[in-house]
């Protein structure tokens, strides 16, 4: 099932064949820089990684173009990944932040050079001590500003997800846990 369009003018053959066309094209990476191994299909690709289920959302001109699940939820289960089904987004979420930042600045609704304790209202920059750190957006973009955390383990189904602000506060897994 596709979840949406670009267009009212596309037909579901013409979704259709972008669909196809970015789940058989799938470019391996290659020992060689810029060189990719022979095209692929998304199938065999999900079976290299180990990967049960993958949902993929093709964005263009800043809309989505078309969205689909595929695979299961889970290995040895039947439930199907949908394109409604909620994965972990990790890194890939960082380009597409990026773009938004990147448009807002386009547009002059925000300065890459500005302190983002400026813009921030339920959360600000914490101070070091006696010293309050200038951060801006483009030293958060480029990971210059000394916020970066690296490697992120995700959370257990059985886990109470925390709150945007006991991220941003760094609380520990176990204390935020051991506060219900």
């Amino acid at each position: 099932m596709v979840s949406a369009r670009s267009s009212d003018a596309d037909t579901p053959s013409e979704v259709e064949r972008r669909i196809e066309r970015v789940i058989n094209g799938l470019l391996p990476e290659a020992a060689l820089d810029n060189q990719y191994a022979p095209k692929e299909c998304l199938t065999n690709r999900m079976a290299y990684y180990h990967t049960p289920g993958v949902s993929i959302a093709v964005v263009n001109n800043f809309k989505i173009d078309w969205a689909r699940g595929f695979g299961v939820r889970e290995w040895g289960k039947r439930s199907p990944v949908m394109e409604t089904t909620l994965l972990e987004a990790g890194s890939i979420s960082k380009p597409i932040f990026a773009m938004g930042v990147m448009r807002l600045v386009q547009e002059r609704k925000l300065d890459l050079d500005e302190d983002v304790n400026e813009y921030l209202t339920s959360w600000k920059v914490p101070p070091s001590g006696p010293w309050q750190p200038h951060i801006t957006l483009r030293q958060l973009l480029s990971h210059s500003a000394g916020m970066t955390v690296h490697g992120f383990p995700g959370y257990l189904r059985t886990e109470k997800l925390p709150s945007v602000l006991e991220i941003l506060d760094g609380r520990p897994q176990q204390t935020r846990l051991e506060s219900k």
